[in-house]
């Protein structure tokens, strides 16, 4: 039998794709951030645990900002880019859902 216990919340947390955390050779947590100007910008953050719908942000990431979860093998920071959603893996909701 298997059971899920909630652990507690973290008031300002968000959750991203798992493939959108890169590590920096220091080991430091980053991602692409695409700014109001859809300029990418790569930002280091603090991230907690890896859960079955990605990495919880602590810090670093506001609600609603977006960060460039396929393709950044192919951009570099100050570069334009046209983000489009994620359409791949599982998201809260899908996995809230028995």
């Amino acid at each position: 039998m298997r059971v899920r216990v909630a652990q507690g919340t973290l008031p300002g947390a968000v959750i991203v794709p798992a493939q959108a955390i890169q590590r920096s050779s220091a080991g430091v947590a980053q991602a692409f951030v695409v700014g109001t100007d859809k300029a990418v910008a790569l930002r280091p953050l603090h991230t907690g645990a890896l859960t079955d719908a990605g990495w919880i942000v602590e810090d670093g990431l506001k609600p609603g900002e977006t960060v460039v979860v396929e393709g950044f093998q192919k951009i570099q920071p100050g570069m334009a880019v046209n983000p489009v959603p994620w359409q791949g893996g599982r998201t809260v909701a899908a996995s809230a859902k028995p």
